[in-house]
């Protein structure tokens, strides 16, 4: 049973390979500007970090699975190697170390931050200190803060996808058969960028519309953004002209008989 494990996470582990060099093949063939490639921490493996050295002109960071590796001491490599920030109620330690691995030409680096609290988010002070820690695989050479920051982003994407998947009903494809499933994935980003595309251009244009609106009452000439008291006064009086019939010069009538207001889908 072990060894059937073992050879299914082996296995595993080279799809994720597979698709990992197909993506990065793919991302090239749009542009030959570098890339970033950034990945949680179920792609943390030696052959994904072979994979991003042996591809030129690309960057990556990908977060550390731990694997049960003592927290304290990661605490100690911190007080040691890294950068003390005092963040009430929390400590933080931020830092990075280097060193060489084999099957790789050049050192390996990881970014860390070390998180220590001492109280609770209820103001509960903690007998023993609560310790979290965040390692990242980098080839970037930028500050400590700035690959945490740049990770953290991963939540933003991680939102598209939930449309993805929610919106369109795609969290579980419906066949059984890979090619089939890849069509319907394809169709689904289709439709899913489809109505990205249409709500921009609606916003655009419900903004447009309230700038002429505005424009008309204040003779401003460039857009703005509305203040919240100039929003109101132009709905109020977008609706008083809706309900006689006409226009905000008062000389036309109104072509339009609807009014979206930028919080409601058009």
């Amino acid at each position: 049973m072990c060894s059937f494990a073992k050879a299914a996470r082996t296995a595993r582990r080279m799809v994720l390979n597979e698709f990992l060099q197909e993506s990065i093949h793919y991302a090239q063939r749009i542009t030959s500007e570098g890339h970033l490639v950034r990945m949680d921490s179920a792609y943390d493996s030696l052959e994904n970090l072979k994979a991003c050295h042996a591809e030129t002109n690309v960057n990556y960071f990908i977060k550390v699975n731990l694997r049960g590796a003592s927290k304290e001491s990661w605490l100690r490599i911190a007080d040691d190697k890294g950068i003390a920030c005092e963040q009430r109620p929390a400590r933080v330690n931020i830092g990075f170390i280097t060193f060489a691995q084999n099957s790789f030409d050049c050192n390996l680096r990881q970014v860390f931050q070390v998180i220590v609290r001492t109280i609770d988010r209820d103001g509960q002070l903690l007998l023993f200190p609560d310790i979290e820690v965040n390692v990242y695989w980098t080839s970037l050479n930028c500050s400590p803060w700035r690959v945490i920051e740049l990770y953290r982003d991963h939540g933003t994407s991680e939102q598209f996808h939930s449309e993805l998947k929610t919106d369109l009903d795609l969290e579980r494809l419906p066949a059984g058969k890979f090619d089939t499933n890849k069509f319907v994935l394809h169709a689904g980003v289709f439709a899913c960028n489809l109505l990205s595309s249409r709500d921009k251009k609606a916003h655009v244009k419900t903004m447009h519309r309230f700038a002429e609106t505005l424009g008309a009452a204040s003779s401003a000439p460039s857009f703005r953004t509305p203040t919240t008291s100039q929003l109101g006064s132009a709905v109020t009086l977008e609706k008083r002209h809706l309900i006689s019939g006409v226009t905000v010069h008062g000389s036309k009538p109104c072509v339009e008989s609807t009014w979206h207001l930028p919080s409601e889908r058009i």
